[in-house]
């Protein structure tokens, strides 16, 4: 139903332009602002005649909820605009400037809720309920629970951490009504006032997804790892190209959904010419950029063709690598017989260190030509040591 309705939105299906994105932003946002504003005004109205805290302050949650939208909506026209001057790799992020405000809304309203339940447990006053407000509460719940559902096909469609923190918080709101409502039916049967306490449990749930927020909003700013799949499509598919011999050192930097840049090292044939490797890796970056929608740029690498020289060398320097660290890998390994007397042979190799490396890059490359030279000291050693970015 949902991409029915976002169909009426975008009637070409193309989600990944930025007018696409910005359609639906704003349509979510409203959708949002709608649904919000209906359930404040239902459960404020209940929760006052009849004296729940617990129903007035999930009101107040639905209110902040259009807060939400409306931040929703601003991120979504402002992370639109095209790259300018200032801003050349574009807008996008943004939308995790809103994510953050979104969330930072969602503590402030679980700490007011948590403080007023408390008061309401340390002061417990006979709240009376019926069929209006159980009617309430139950379609407040499945309304919140449709919103969840609508918002996370949205932010699914055009990868928007905004309405993707605004699904979250619907869950969590669908959650809370649920948790009242069963409050409000069992507290007539045991005796005991449970709105205080349920306005608690609440308000728990509120923070905890709030601070889920922060935590995967402060990820996206700060770096977090790129797309497992988009990382294992991209190097399937640049390896499988013709004339690529292997890949190595890929590394994504992501300014949004729309704009993924990437480099990547193509090992190719030491005897191609340089015109056809740089054809190569042009009609590499231009099917990258159609298939993915990742600006690529690939640098190539020449490989030795194998002889029994080549392969002696580089089991010498494979297993000096795994003395140095058994989780280390050698790639991009080359031998170069000198062309005179005046030179020497060369070896290239590069090593990549992983995060459990005890040793620093630093600490690695020192070790690693030490060893090398000791190995073959007559040779001129060329390494380097790789972080992990994928």
């Amino acid at each position: 139903m949902t991409k029915f309705i976002l169909k009426k939105v975008v009637p070409s299906g193309n989600y990944g332009d930025n007018e696409a994105r910005e359609k639906v932003g704003v349509f979510a946002g409203i959708v949002g602002i709608i649904v919000n504003f209906v359930l404040f005004a239902a459960k404020f109205t209940v929760g006052s005649l009849f004296g729940f805290v617990s129903i007035t302050a999930d009101a107040f949650n639905n209110l902040s909820d259009c807060g939400s939208s409306v931040i929703s909506i601003v991120s979504s026209r402002m992370s639109s605009k095209s790259p300018d001057k200032e801003h050349p790799f574009g807008h996008q992020r943004i939308e995790y400037i809103a994510s953050l405000g979104i969330s930072f809304i969602i503590l402030f309203l679980g700490v007011s809720l948590f403080y007023s339940s408390v008061l309401r447990v340390m002061n417990p006053e006979k709240s009376v309920g019926g069929i209006v407000v159980i009617a309430v509460l139950t379609l407040s719940s499945l309304m919140k629970l449709w919103l969840y559902f609508f918002n996370k096909k949205a932010a699914a469609l055009i990868s928007s951490t905004v309405i993707k923190a605004v699904s979250l918080d619907s869950l969590s709101d669908a959650a809370a009504t649920f948790g009242v409502l069963i409050s409000v039916l069992l507290s007539p049967v045991i005796g005991f006032d449970l709105d205080g306490i349920a306005g608690m449990l609440v308000a728990a749930l509120i923070l905890k997804e709030g601070i889920g927020i922060i935590r995967e909003t402060f990820n996206h700013i700060i770096g977090s790892p790129p797309d497992k799949d988009l990382i294992e499509g991209l190097t399937s598919y640049i390896a499988d190209s013709e004339e690529v011999l292997n890949t190595h050192d890929l590394i994504v930097h992501s300014y949004g959904p729309n704009r993924i840049f990437a480099s990547v090292h193509a090992e190719m044939p030491g005897t191609m010419s340089l015109r056809d490797a740089h054809e190569i890796a042009d009609r590499i970056e231009r099917a990258v950029s159609e298939k993915f929608g990742v600006s690529l740029t690939v640098h190539m690498d020449p490989s030795s063709a194998e002889t029994s020289s080549q392969n002696y060398y580089f089991d010498i320097c494979r297993d000096e690598v795994a003395a140095v660290y058994e989780s280390l890998s050698i790639h991009g390994f080359r031998y170069e017989e000198a062309k005179n007397e005046d030179e020497a042979n060369r070896i290239y190799f590069d090593v990549t260190k992983p995060y459990s490396s005890p040793l620093s890059t630093d600490e690695i490359y020192k070790t690693l030509f030490e060893r090398i030279s000791n190995r073959f000291p007559e040779f001129a050693i060329y390494i380097a040591v790789d972080e992990v970015f994928t």
